[in-house]
């Protein structure tokens, strides 16, 4: 099974590779701007630092599942 994410054809990074590459970063984007927009932390009673915090959170784990699904390029 091919990687989720890969190299890019130009310019530097990684970027989605299949429809399941595709398909998480699609639902990172939509939870991302979903927490930013709907999570109000002030009307659970919670601290305002919660909200940057959860997105760090997501940000890493959107990461760490690149970094797991991540497949370099073969050499011809």
């Amino acid at each position: 099974m091919a990687g989720w994410f890969g190299q890019k054809r130009y310019g530097y990074g990684f970027g989605p590779r299949g429809w399941q590459g595709w398909l998480a970063t699609i639902a990172f984007l939509a939870i991302l701007l979903a927490d930013t927009r709907l999570f109000r932390p002030a009307a659970f009673g919670l601290p305002v630092w919660i909200r940057p915090a959860s997105a760090i959170v997501l940000g890493l784990a959107f990461l760490a599942l690149i970094w797991l699904k991540y497949e370099p390029d073969k050499a011809d």
